[in-house]
């Protein structure tokens, strides 16, 4: 049974990605169709991308009438549709015709097995979206906004959100994804970009130098754990990467075919960037050196810049329409502050531009590599794949490279420096790791040839069947060095999936959120009555969960400085929230910020829950009577009395023959660990052994738990008492034996 639901669940949400990048394919393929697009694999990112930016345009035209909901969307869909039926090219959807010189050197049967390869080789890359969200960005704002969009049918600004006006072009994508399906699917729509991205790597390598280069290429790029881990999440990064590598690959294909309307293509992607983020802005500027070095005409500027004008700039006509500051809040000092302060904007910059990395001086910047290596976790969130480095010999080889390869030279390395001197926030790096992977593999191919290929062919130049051997042997190596990095992925992905499942159904979902997100038992009781306000205090990552109206961070019009500057003073802290119309006080205990409460708090404020990670408080007297109050508490009394009313039950544990100091059921960390069927086990439910609580995590909707077992407590034969507990209610389960036998030689 559990079987069926898992492929159930991922059976329905692949479906529907597969129901968008077909729509994409055939939007893109109608404005592509009629010009010469490179191979299979180039048309398959030309126009899946393209059509994408097509759909992004299209939503934000109907969000900034208030049309975004189910009928406007399907109907413009079905009409679209209908359209191609009647007047479209069906011929897309069949493989080009291969010349004779294809049919030679890579027949069709060849392409459908290396396919297939490659998709067994990623194929736990699938797993990675399927987990609900827990990522800081996502759940801060990102699917906020998305959420608030759909719940108010279109565009809408909510001052209580970070960034509350931006470029939200991948957010509407997000918006899409929760009108018709829910924030799974929206995770899958941004690693699809990722994978979308790969396949344009490809091409372009392809295109360029060669296959090998553009498969190289692609690997580096998809087994960056930078790249894998923002798969997981619905951060904006990767569709940002998505479309100003396109507006790169149009340009590159420009630049060697010298057809001017690729330029129109890059700068419609070009726009598409620049609404998505801000940062997309920046690379506007560096795509017009290239066209205008090159080209040396203004009309072949300006066929760039007129649809990056046109697709980039209604976001920030927005921004300055409501708050006269086009890159709201950013250009304060500019053109005004809206909803921000200067403190805030300070504040802001700072965390983004010295948080992270390493010194910005050129010792430090010489020395870039050891430390994207070695301390990679100074960068923030993943890492590079190794391949990556390749990318640094890339300047003194630099006159060994072909046109093309220096142009990308230049490009790559002006914006390694440019992002050295200010974020250093590696994902912030996406956007050009495209790049940096095609010129790393070009590296690579280069290193390979001349320092490998022909000194052995040198060395057995006597000798044809040892040059052959050797050369077929060192070149399985190189592939093997090159996919390694990929298998090391997919083995931590399939180990993570065996030991955490990803949620299937609500109750498992429910459970696994109670475990990753701190605020998540406390929001939920919140949740009980979502006509509420809330003010929180040191969740700002939470505002995804709270289904009633949430306010409180560190910046904007509810920043936490009004409620410090008052805490200490219950009667003042009572009057701030009344103001602000706050039924409910949500109030972070472990994390960074530290205050104490007066004696007379009890007075103003009674607490309706706490757990290890904070305190949920009602404002007294709020109401006419006590009954909204009354509700929620008993609400979670009642949960509670049903939760203690069921028994915790340990039916079984494994591995059942451990030996005296010998590792069992080995970790990737190297320790050993316990698992157990259980019936109505809970998140806060633990393995006792021996009268010591190990580190556990429950799993499976209560019917599993599994555990770290520190050594010390399997080094001597013997029998120990093993049983459960639930640390929130104090439920103690059944007690089974854990026998540990000597060693035996």
């Amino acid at each position: 049974m559990d079987v069926f639901v898992n492929l159930t669940f991922i059976a329905q949400h692949y479906s529907l990605l597969c129901v968008l990048l077909l729509l994409s394919y055939i939007a893109g393929s109608v404005i592509i169709k009629s010009y010469a697009v490179p191979e299979d694999s180039g048309r398959v990112f030309l126009y899946t991308s393209s059509g994408i930016g097509v759909i992004i345009v299209a939503l934000f035209y109907v969000s900034l009438f208030g049309l975004f909901n189910r009928s406007t969307i399907l109907s413009g869909m079905l009409l679209f549709l209908g359209y191609y039926c009647v007047r479209g090219d069906f011929s897309i959807f069949l493989p080009r015709k291969l010349k004779v010189q294809d049919k030679e050197s890579f027949s069709s049967q060849k392409k459908l097995l290396w396919t297939a390869a490659v998709f067994m080789l990623f194929s736990p890359f699938l797993f990675l979206p399927l987990y609900p969200p827990t990522a800081w960005d996502e759940i801060s704002y990102h699917l906020p906004y998305a959420r608030y969009y759909v719940e108010n049918m279109g565009l809408s600004v909510n001052a209580f959100l970070r960034y509350p006006l931006y470029a939200h072009n991948i957010n509407l994508l997000f918006a899409l994804s929760l009108l018709f399906s829910d924030d799974i699917s929206a995770h899958l729509i941004h690693a699809s970009t990722a994978v979308l991205c790969a396949v344009g790597i490809y091409s372009l390598g392809s295109l360029t130098s060669d296959k090998r280069v553009g498969a190289i290429a692609a690997c580096i790029f998809l087994s960056s754990p930078v790249v894998t881990h923002l798969m997981r999440t619905a951060y904006i990064d990767l569709g940002l990467t998505l479309f100003v590598f396109l507006s790169f690959y149009c340009i590159s294909v420009w630049s060697i075919k010298k057809q001017e309307h690729w330029l129109y293509f890059a700068g419609a992607a070009a726009g598409v960037a620049a609404g998505s983020k801000y940062s997309g802005l920046f690379y506007i500027p560096m795509f017009l050196v290239w066209i205008g070095y090159e080209s040396r005409k203004l009309s072949s500027v300006m066929k760039f810049v007129l649809p990056a004008f046109l697709f980039g700039a209604p976001w920030y006509v927005r921004n300055v329409i409501i708050s006269g500051d086009p890159v709201s809040p950013f250009g304060g000092d500019v053109f005004g502050y809206w909803l921000w302060n200067k403190e805030d904007l300070v504040a802001q910059s700072q965390d983004l531009l010295t948080s992270r990395g390493t010194r910005r001086n050129l010792i430090s910047f010489l020395k870039l590599p050891w430390h994207l290596f070695r301390h990679y976790d100074k960068f923030g969130e993943g890492s590079l794949s190794p391949g990556v480095f390749a990318v640094f010999p890339a300047v003194l080889l630099f006159k060994k490279l072909d046109s093309f390869n220096k142009k990308l030279c230049v490009f790559v390395f002006v914006n390694i420096i440019i992002w050295f001197f200010t974020s250093q926030i590696l994902r912030y790096l996406l956007p050009v790791l495209p790049m940096i992977a095609l010129l790393s593999a070009r590296v690579l191919i280069y290193l390979y040839r001349n320092f490998i290929k022909k000194p052995l062919g040198l060395l057995f130049s006597n000798n044809l069947i040892l040059k052959h051997a050797s050369q077929t042997v060192i070149s399985a190596i190189a592939v093997s060095l090159i996919i390694l990095p990929v298998l090391r992925l997919d083995a931590d992905i399939l180990k993570g999936v065996s030991r955490d499942p990803f949620p299937v159904t609500q109750k498992m979902r429910n459970e696994y959120l109670c475990r990753k997100i701190e605020s998540f038992n406390l929001l939920q009781i919140a949740n009980e009555n979502p006509s509420f306000n809330i003010y929180q205090l040191g969740f700002e990552d939470s505002f995804y969960f709270s289904q009633g109206k949430m306010m409180g961070d560190w910046y904007g019009p509810a920043r936490y400085s009004i409620i410090l500057d008052v805490i200490g003073d219950s009667k003042r802290l009572y009057d701030k929230l009344n103001s602000m119309n706050i039924q409910l006080f949500l109030v972070s205990t472990g994390r960074s910020l530290k205050f104490e409460f007066d004696r007379s708090f009890s007075d103003y404020f009674e607490m309706i829950e706490e757990d290890e990670h904070g305190q949920l408080y009602v404002l007294r007297g709020v109401n006419e009577t006590a009954a909204e109050e009354s509700k929620i508490r008993a609400a979670f009394v009642g949960c509670a009395t049903q939760q203690k009313s069921r028994p915790l039950v340990l039916k079984k544990f494994g591995p059942e023959h451990i030996r005296a100091g010998q590792v069992f059921n080995k970790q990737p960390n190297g320790e050993s660990a316990l698992w157990a069927e259980t019936e109505n086990a809970t998140p806060t439910t633990v393995f006792v052994l021996n009268g010591v609580p190990l580190e556990s995590a429950p799993q499976s909707e209560g019917r599993a738990v599994s555990a770290i077992v520190p050594k010390r407590l399997y080094e001597k034969p013997g029998e120990y008492p093993l049983y459960l507990l639930d640390k929130k209610t104090n439920r103690k389960s059944n007690e089974l034996k854990f026998i540990v036998k000597a060693l035996t030689n």
